[in-house]
């Protein structure tokens, strides 16, 4: 999984802008399969946690969730968004091993905050 993230460490970890790229490849994924429901909740719970004032995330994860987001946006990763039904299953891999990964940051974040709003953005 590491060699899937290692292109997109790369990218600006410029919040603003992954927000903006974030919130526009969401309006085009139609959240039909569970994986992709999943996927969309935890993309919004990484997004937020990154872009919360009032949450340090750690530098690790931060810079993992960074790359694990611009994977995400990337249409043409392992396997093209466009495929129906598979399109989205990497992207979905790439996010939930991240947040296993640091699953005591997520834990961290949820026990200092709403769980309504860790979704929200």
């Amino acid at each position: 999984m590491e060699e899937r993230l290692a292109p997109f460490r790369e990218r600006p970890q410029d919040a603003e802008q992954l927000r903006k790229a974030v919130m526009e490849k969401l309006t085009k994924v139609p959240p039909t399969m569970e994986h992709v429901r999943d996927l969309v909740m935890n993309v919004r719970l990484m997004l937020r946690m990154l872009t919360d004032v009032e949450f340090t995330l750690k530098e690790e994860a931060r810079a993992d969730f960074f790359a694990a987001l611009w994977y995400f946006i990337e249409e043409k990763d392992r396997l093209s968004d466009k495929l129906p039904i598979f399109g989205f299953k990497d992207d979905y891999e790439v996010v939930e091993y991240v947040l296993n990964k640091h699953r005591s940051e997520v834990e961290r974040y949820l026990s200092s905050t709403r769980p309504y709003l860790a979704y929200w953005l």
